[in-house]
């Protein structure tokens, strides 16, 4: 079981909702040049987007109990995505923000609150996905050499979708 909800650039704003439902949320985005959506475990929304400064990442604070936003200067592509949706993992998943900056690989996690940044190595591209594969390992797809706006995700699988509906993923 698994439901489809949708982030939508409406002018300096980006609306989350269930597909061709109501907005349940909307985040001023002003500049937004593409956004990625993913829930935690409690079904709380996090949306990462890119502008042309770098990164901004809307995610609810445990420590805080709010929802916060975060920027990150000079990335220059980002998605973020559950680890590992399956619910015998519930309690040992996070959400993963992936992004690119200054062509490298990087990747934070929801239970550091986004403040470690690890490193996952150079890349010559841009990160178009991020989810779990078919042999349940964290995928990152990354494509071309040249850095350049991608298209605003409008589809995300909420943080229950099967594993079968993950594997084999590929580009739009």
């Amino acid at each position: 079981l698994f439901k489809l909800w949708e982030v939508r650039q409406i002018a300096d704003t980006l609306s989350v909702s269930p597909a061709g439902g109501a907005s349940v949320l909307v985040i001023s985005a002003p500049g937004a040049l593409s956004a990625s959506l993913a829930f935690d475990t409690a079904m709380r929304a996090v949306v990462v987007w890119t502008t042309s400064e770098g990164a901004h990442l809307y995610y609810y604070d445990t420590v805080t109990l709010d929802y916060v936003t975060r920027s990150f200067p000079g990335v220059t592509s980002a998605r973020v995505a559950v680890d590992d949706p399956r619910a015998f993992y519930t309690a040992a998943s996070d959400v993963i923000f992936a992004y690119t900056r200054d062509g490298t690989l990087y990747w934070r996690q929801q239970r550091d609150r986004y403040d470690e940044e690890r490193v996952l190595g150079p890349t010559p591209g841009i990160l178009i996905k991020v989810g779990l594969s078919s042999v349940n390992r964290l995928q990152f797809e990354i494509r071309g050499g040249e850095i350049q706006p991608i298209p605003i995700d409008y589809t995300s699988l909420a943080y229950h979708v099967s594993v079968r509906k993950l594997q084999g993923f590929s580009p739009a």
